[in-house]
C-alpha cells in the first residue's frame, strides 16, 4: 500500500498544500477515508449507464431523488 503523500503525487496533487489547507495530515486522511465510503460515483456511473439524466444530476450532487417531484 501506498502512502497518502505518493497517492497525491502520483495524481500530481500537491501534498503539503493538502495538509496546510485541512490543518494537518490527520485531518486530511480523515477526508480522504471518507471519499472511500462515498458512493456518489458509483451511482452516478449507473445513472450514465442505464441512460438515467435525472439520477445522474442527482448523484454528481450527491442527492438522492425525492419521490413525486420533477
Amino acid at each position: 500500500m501506498i502512502s497518502m503523500r505518493e497517492a497525491y503525487e502520483k495524481i500530481g496533487a500537491n501534498y503539503d498544500d493538502a495538509c496546510a489547507r485541512l490543518m494537518g495530515e490527520e485531518m486530511l486522511a480523515r477526508f480522504a477515508l471518507k471519499f472511500l465510503d462515498d458512493e456518489s460515483m458509483d451511482k452516478l456511473e449507473a445513472a450514465m449507464a442505464a441512460g438515467d439524466a435525472e439520477g445522474a444530476f442527482m448523484a454528481a450532487q450527491g442527492r438522492e431523488p425525492e419521490p413525486g417531484i420533477r
